[in-house]
């Protein structure tokens, strides 16, 4: 899998000094962006799991006898509210 294009910071730095009542000004921001998506990847590799949407291409070698295969998804996450999924969680390809 290959993310396409930048991945989008789940927390801005305006909305982090916000929940975090600091003060404008009083910290570099370019600093605590770098911070802020640092752990976010810390958080998205240590879990599995992307923190938010982003667009990825994912390709597969050809297997002999492979003619169906699931990707889990979370409920909304394609198609809008549950639209493109399985009973089981799944979008068919």
């Amino acid at each position: 899998m290959r993310v396409l294009g930048p991945v989008p910071g789940a927390v801005s730095v305006a909305e982090f000094k916000r929940a975090t009542h600091m003060d404008e000004g009083t910290e570099d921001d370019a600093a605590l962006a770098a911070c802020l998506a640092a752990a976010q990847s810390l958080v998205e590799q240590a879990t599995n799991r992307p923190l938010g949407p982003r667009e990825v291409e994912i390709t597969l070698e050809a297997v002999p006898g492979l003619r169906r295969w699931w990707f889990p998804l979370r409920a909304g996450a394609v198609g809008g509210a549950g639209g493109g999924r399985d009973r089981n969680g799944g979008a068919g390809v």
